[in-house]
């Protein structure tokens, strides 16, 4: 039988490899000196991956939180990166990993959403590091009703209680979305319920992480809908909020008639 740890260590190894740094599986298994140097390049690999692709990231920002940008590549999906001057709307912007690598690397528009206070004050930090063309908004895109948000948990799972009014993207008049993506712990229905129309107009291309099979039913139910099909979906690593138990990624597009 094979141990976590056994299943860790064949896990840093691809990721080292993929990194493109040399990592011996039998000196990481007898030597703690060399163990300890290759377990802190694996933690320094997405930022320094990043800083290879000229996106910068403050100190603040825990390289973690950048791992399945810039080494799991989780974007990086043919007909799904953005062409240069795109317009890319970023629903759930976090640190800024996706609206930063979308705009530094490969010259997009980007307009970014984050609700919560301290992790918006977090990514308006990244952004003032990189020249790229950004704006960001401390706004919870959603279809007009009001939620409950917490730092620590989800938009659907309170925490400290305050509540936050969401904006439906149909209300923001977009002149051009080329790209839409929606990753925001279990809200994506009420995102796609208040973008029916910029959705209809516009056709961009949609990646959206839904984190149940339910959100993920309903979801995809209003896309085909209006006329979506769906190329790809990506089983992620499962959530640990309760009720948000299975996350996975579709990438969905409008067939060119």
């Amino acid at each position: 039988m094979i141990t976590s740890a056994v299943r860790w260590k064949f896990f840093e190894h691809r990721i080292l490899k993929l990194g493109g740094l040399d990592h011996s599986l039998p000196l990481d298994m007898v030597s703690k000196k060399y163990r300890k140097v290759k377990y802190k390049e694996y933690l320094d690999l997405p930022r320094k991956i990043a800083d290879k692709e000229n996106c910068r990231f403050s100190e603040e920002t825990k390289s973690s939180s950048l791992f399945e940008v810039f080494v799991e590549r989780i974007y990086d999906i043919e007909g799904y990166t953005p062409r240069n001057k795109d317009v890319v709307i970023d629903v759930g912007a976090n640190v800024g990993d996706t609206t930063i690598w979308w705009a530094m690397k490969f010259g997009a528009q980007v307009i970014a959403f984050e609700p919560m206070e301290e992790t918006f004050n977090l990514l308006r930090r990244n952004v003032a590091l990189n020249n790229g063309d950004i704006s960001i908004s401390k706004i919870a895109i959603g279809d007009g009703n009001e939620i409950s948000g917490s730092e620590e948990g989800t938009m659907l799972v309170p925490g400290k209680d305050h509540k936050l009014k969401t904006v439906r993207l149909d209300d923001l008049k977009l002149e051009r979305v080329d790209l839409l993506k929606i990753d925001v712990e279990g809200f994506e229905l009420s995102v796609l319920r208040g973008a029916i129309n910029t959705l209809a107009t516009h056709k961009p291309r949609v990646i959206i992480e839904t984190h149940s099979k339910e959100l993920a039913k309903s979801c995809l139910g209003i896309l085909t809908g209006i006329g979506y099909r769906i190329d790809l979906q990506r089983k992620m690593k499962p959530s640990d909020v309760e009720g948000l138990n299975e996350v996975k990624m579709h990438f969905c597009s409008v067939p060119k008639v």
